[in-house]
């Protein structure tokens, strides 16, 4: 009896197959590890995943999917018809999977996971996830792919009202009901310790670190940073700029420093799993970006009640009030963030009542206990069952 009512309830759980093009690690790929985790937790999903060669995001999907698929990189699908016929062969692919798993949803990250559903199989329900705004070059074939794909959507998802906002400017008001937000979270009990500790106001020691979390590459704004920092250590001898992530501008960087001999102060710690760690030894988190979703790295410093300093784009000004829980710059504006961070530098307890500040916004918007709702809700699925 209790085998056969252990097999109707391994019935009963939902199959997704998250689908991932990206051959990174970055923040859309922690989100979909995140995502997966979240959904596990539940207990009422079998996890699969598809993604190129990436060791990192497998080592992460592991221990969460029941089976992990090899694909390939789409990469920008305009570059080649070459490349063309490689996302429909990827297409035919995940119909195959679709059919032997007997998959119920399918949830594709990012646009080049978008431009697929056109080609996917109607047997299972079709979401997406979209983590930065339209921009660059292309403008009207986007626009035209985005209609065409979410038109063969159940839903699409945008981490911000302004992504969701620029959307239906962009492709008109009949797909507002398509579009959902559901802002980012990051796990709340790994910052139980850190919360305690910011409404103390503890201060740790006179070095004053400044951190940036993010892939090194030229739209994080790490060369602007840089730059900055050398200003501003001619002003103030105890401090010390964090770079934690990898990227292709490492080595650029690395010389910058040495090129301005604060080589000493600048440390690149490169990727870590474990973030609450770090932030705990930083007093000031900087994201100075050009190009922004939501970024998880924002969240984990408000979770972490950090004081904030970032660029007033996409979806930032949703998680950032200005003066009341982080000070927000123009992109590319040097002067505005040494003026930040002159400011942050000089007043403890400014930065401790931004990070207050900042703890209670991630409480009340930013945590996993949310996400997992919302997205549980997104897919049609009853918590309670």
């Amino acid at each position: 009896m209790s085998s056969m009512v252990s097999k109707a309830k391994r019935r009963m759980k939902k199959k997704i197959l998250i689908v991932n093009f990206r051959d990174i690690f970055g923040g859309g790929e922690v989100y979909l590890i995140n995502l997966m985790r979240q959904l596990d937790q539940t207990g009422g999903f079998e996890i699969f995943t598809i993604s190129p060669e990436n060791l990192k995001y497998f080592k992460e999907a592991q221990n969460i999917c029941k089976k992990i698929f090899k694909g390939k990189s789409r990469g920008k699908i305009f570059i080649s018809i070459g490349n063309l016929y490689n996302y429909v062969v990827e297409a035919i692919k995940i119909n195959r999977i679709v059919k032997k798993e007997s998959i119920d949803i399918i949830y594709l990250n990012g646009a080049s996971g978008l431009y697929l559903s056109p080609l996917l199989s109607q047997k299972a329900k079709t979401y997406a996830i979209k983590h930065m705004m339209i921009d660059g070059g292309l403008i009207k074939l986007k626009i035209f792919l985005h209609k065409a794909s979410i038109k063969k959507l159940r839903k699409l998802v945008v981490i911000s009202e302004k992504h969701k906002h620029q959307l239906i400017q962009l492709l008109g008001k009949k797909f507002e009901g398509k579009i959902d937000v559901v802002y980012n979270g990051v796990d709340e009990t790994k910052f139980k310790i850190a919360k305690e500790e910011v409404e103390q106001g503890v201060s740790k020691n006179e070095t004053i670190v400044i951190l940036e979390i993010a892939r090194l590459t030229k739209i994080k704004g790490q060369e602007l940073l840089l730059e900055a920092f050398y200003e501003l250590s001619k002003i103030y001898a105890n401090l010390e700029l964090w770079f934690a992530g990898e990227g292709d501008l490492k080595e650029t960087l690395i010389l910058q420093a040495n090129e301005k001999s604060i080589d000493k102060h600048v440390k690149f710690i490169g990727f870590t799993n474990d973030v609450p760690s770090l932030l705990y030894k930083t007093d000031i988190v900087v994201l100075p970006s050009y190009n922004e979703g939501l970024p998880l790295s924002i969240i984990e410093a408000m979770a972490m009640g950090k004081a904030i300093v970032a660029t007033k784009i996409a979806g930032i000004p949703e998680m950032i009030t200005d003066g009341e829980n982080g000070l927000l710059i123009a992109p590319g504006d040097t002067k505005a963030l040494i003026s930040a961070l002159k400011n942050l530098i000089e007043n403890p307890t400014l930065r401790v009542n931004l990070g207050k500040s900042a703890r209670i916004c991630y409480d009340q918007k930013f945590t996993n206990k949310i996400f997992q709702a919302k997205m549980l809700s997104l897919f049609e699925i009853n918590e309670n069952r």
